[in-house]
């Protein structure tokens, strides 16, 4: 049962690591430290570090507090990653 457990969110973690990724791109490529841009989007440095690093759940909320500032749509920041 636990095994199967697991098995079903393995999915849900390779979309974090993934959109985690994605966002760190997106911030290095500006040049930006997870100083600033948590503070642009007006969150912790230990939250964003857990949303780059895939280890926390990210909520609608969370993915436009990024978004803004990083000037990317929702749907572009998630374009490509497999659901």
């Amino acid at each position: 049962m636990k095994q199967r457990m697991q098995a079903g969110r393995e999915p849900s973690r390779i979309l974090r690591c993934e959109l985690g990724a994605r966002i760190r791109g997106l911030r290095r490529r500006r040049a930006w430290s997870q100083e600033r841009l948590a503070g642009l989007c007006g969150m912790s440095v230990s939250h964003l570090a857990r949303v780059e690093r895939g280890q926390t759940e990210v909520t609608l909320g969370t993915l436009l507090l990024i978004a803004r500032p990083l000037r990317i749509t929702i749907s572009r920041l998630l374009a490509g990653i497999p659901s």
